[in-house]
This record gives structure tokens, C-alpha cells and sequence, in this order.
């Protein structure tokens, strides 16, 4: 196998450990402290939370792991954005979502 192709290869697998590792993180079990993540406001179909320094989009109806961690980085935005990220932002359509990512990465 030549150098570049041994090179994508790498790159396939490191993104793909990458990608699994953010996973595992998000979806660790918090500690039986009594603490339970905010419910989504009913209707809700996604809700946005940090995972890991980054905005990921979770299922309303599901607490599981997050079904994309994006590349918004919290730590970059205002102090209130983070506030709401850290409750859970309730989103109820396709449309509301893609409006607020967008706004929270620009």
C-alpha cells in the first residue's frame, strides 16, 4: 500500500475513534447524586446540550446519546447561551434547530 493511501486509512480510523470517543463521553451515566437532566418542554422534538465543550443535539424523547455532537464550541459562546445549553435548549421542529445552530456558530 503507498503512503497516501496509508495516510486516508489513518485518517478514516482516527475520525472514527474520534467520533465514538465523543459518543462514549456524552453518554457516560452520571453519578447516582440525585441529579436528573432538565425534561424537554412538551412538544419538543430535540434538545441542544454541552457534551463535552460542544453543542450536541440529543432526541427529546430519548436520554441517550447525543444524535450529533457538532463543532460549535461552548466555550466560545456568551455566558447566557451557555446557561441554556447547560438545562437544555427544548427545540421543536427541523427548522427551529438549523436556525439555532446556525445562530450559536456564528
Amino acid at each position: 500500500m503507498n503512503l497516501r493511501a496509508r495516510i486516508i486509512c489513518c485518517s478514516v480510523l482516527a475520525l472514527g475513534a474520534l467520533t465514538s470517543a465523543a459518543g462514549v463521553v456524552c453518554s457516560i451515566a452520571v453519578p447516582h447524586t440525585g441529579w436528573l437532566p432538565p425534561q424537554p418542554a412538551p412538544g419538543s422534538v430535540y434538545v441542544l446540550r454541552d457534551c463535552g465543550g460542544s453543542v450536541a443535539v440529543y432526541d427529546a424523547a430519548s436520554s441517550g446519546s447525543p444524535l450529533r455532537v457538532t463543532t460549535i464550541e461552548t466555550k466560545t459562546l456568551p455566558q447566557a447561551d451557555r446557561e441554556l445549553l447547560g438545562q437544555g435548549l427544548s427545540v421543536s421542529s427541523e427548522e427551529e434547530l438549523l436556525t439555532l445552530l446556525e445562530d450559536l456558530g456564528s
